[in-house]
Parts: C-alpha cells; sequence; structure tokens
C-alpha cells in the first residue's frame, strides 16, 4: 500500500500560520535579492570606480543605490523576516494557531508598505540612506510606507502577545514554553 504524503493545501490547512510565514519571508528575500545587487556597486564606488552611469536612466546616484541596500537589506529583510519566523515559531511551540485574519493583515501592510517605500526609491526621490532623519528628505510615500511596516510589525506584537495570553489560559500554572517566552519577549522588546 502506498503512502500518500501531504500536499501543500493539507499543510496549510492544518497549520495557516505556514502559508502566511512563507508569504513573509519570500517577500523579504525578494527585497534582500535586489537589495544585495547594489552592494557591489559601493564596493566599486570606494575604488574610485563608478559604474552608475552604465545604470542610467534605471539607477541615477551613488545615494540611491546605498538607500536601496540599506533599506531593503537591513530593515525589509530583517523586519519581514522576524514576523514570518517568529510567528511561524511560536505557533508550532505553543500549538496555539493564530488569528490569521490578522496575521495576512499584517502581511498585506507590509506589501502595501514596500510598494510604496520602493516607488520613491527606485525613481531616486528618496535617498535619504535608511536614517530617515533631516536634514535628508524624500518623497512622501516612501515614509507613509515605512510606517505602514511600522504598523505591520505593531500587528506582530499584538498576534505574538494574544496568542501567549491564550496559551496561558489554556495551561494555567504552567511555565511559558520557551521559544513563545522569547518570541513575545522579543516583540515587546
Amino acid at each position: 500500500m502506498a503512502v500518500r504524503s501531504a500536499s501543500p493545501e493539507d499543510i496549510y490547512a492544518t497549520h495557516p500560520e505556514k502559508k502566511v510565514s512563507l508569504y513573509f519571508m519570500v517577500l523579504g528575500f525578494i527585497a534582500l535579492t535586489i537589495g544585495v545587487i547594489f552592494g557591489p556597486f559601493q564596493i566599486f564606488n570606494y575604488a574610485n570606480i563608478d559604474l552608475y552611469p552604465a545604470l542610467q536612466p534605471l539607477f541615477k546616484s551613488y545615494y540611491q543605490g546605498l538607500t536601496l541596500h540599506g533599506v531593503l537589506n537591513a530593515i525589509v529583510f530583517t523586519q519581514f523576516f522576524i514576523q514570518g519566523s517568529l510567528l511561524y515559531l511560536q505557533a508550532r511551540d505553543s500549538n496555539v494557531r493564530p488569528l490569521m485574519p490578522v496575521a495576512w493583515a499584517a502581511w498585506w501592510l507590509d506589501l502595501i508598505g514596500l510598494a510604496l517605500a520602493a516607488w520613491p526609491l527606485l525613481l531616486n526621490n528618496a535617498t535619504v540612506l535608511y536614517t530617515f532623519y533631516p536634514p535628508l528628505q524624500g518623497h512622501w510615500a516612501f515614509y507613509v510606507g515605512a510606517a505602514l511596516i511600522i504598523v505591520s510589525s505593531l500587528v506582530s506584537v499584538f498576534l505574538s502577545v494574544e496568542m501567549w495570553v491564550r496559551w496561558k489560559k489554556q495551561n494555567p500554572g504552567k511555565p511559558t514554553p520557551l521559544v513563545t517566552f522569547m518570541t513575545t519577549a522579543t516583540w515587546m522588546m
């Protein structure tokens, strides 16, 4: 008798957090891939080899590449990867499913935020590095997009705390599982 392996649909039906976690991570790795492209251009720039003229009209300046590299690698990839991995790990550790409409809302906020922030970055209208503070000024869409990504992380804080509270109600008097504790503590910090 042949053993039937579980299809992705079967897995996602019993563990829906896997799908949203995967979407967070895929979006993060797409951003990382784009951001990594600009690393070598910075290295060449330090060697007094300016390759940005060869990229025109698509990319115009060292600071545009530096901003894309910093924002997509240091902020977007890190945030999206953490949101996806911690959501999955906490659900697995505590055996408590997240509120899926809220988890998907966090992902959509990230996607919309990334699209809004990337638009002026790609058009060279927000060469603000990844610090976001004056005197550098970017297009309004960059700041709105960054704010939506921050709101998404706050939604992830809510998800983590809510899952932990549900676990505590189901398991009175028991110590919190380690990964659940670490995830909630990470988000609270």
